[in-house]
């Protein structure tokens, strides 16, 4: 009982010092870590994907910050070869469209381009697009993105729902 009172004691500190960090930092380190879930639209079956993704950056202002990320997309079915997974490793750049915190929310554009590795299989090109909401005072995000990957003259288009927080 004692070792669940100092885990729920300490995820409670860890959740009050998450939300006292103020998205108003104007320049400087800006991280976030996404999750969320997507699927596929092809004419075939459409797995579904679990994704998640982390991103370093740096904050110019309070309208953009540019970075590179690493992600992981999981499904139960496979990808390619044998792989449930794909890792898309890409270059991000957020612009906040109202940057003045009067508002309670500001709603965002997001674009990150690089390459999406399916182990044992291919590489593919990667174009992801996504727009959403962040909320003033705390360090939480919601969007929907959309997700191209090609590959020698093939295109796989996702469209998925996004959870983010940033520090």
């Amino acid at each position: 009982m004692k070792k669940k009172t100092v885990v729920l004691g300490i995820c409670s500190l860890l959740s009050i010092s998450l939300f006292a960090q103020r998205s108003e930092r104007t320049t400087g380190y800006q991280g976030s870590v996404n999750v969320g879930v997507a699927t596929f639209f092809s004419p075939t079956e459409a797995p579904s994907l679990l994704t998640a993704d982390f991103v370093n950056g740096y904050k110019f202002s309070n309208a953009y910050s540019m970075g590179i990320g690493v992600g992981v997309r999981l499904s139960h079915e496979n990808l390619g070869g044998t792989a449930h997974y794909l890792l898309p490793l890409y270059g991000n750049f957020r612009a906040n469209f109202v940057t003045d915190t009067v508002y309670k929310i500001f709603p965002y554009m997001q674009t990150k381009l690089g390459i999406a590795i399916v182990p044992y299989s291919d590489t593919y090109a990667l174009l992801q697009q996504s727009f959403g909401v962040s909320f003033t005072g705390t360090p939480l995000s919601v969007g929907i993105c959309g997700e191209l990957y090609a590959h020698e003259g093939i295109s796989l288009v996702s469209l998925g729902l996004q959870l983010g927080i940033s520090f």
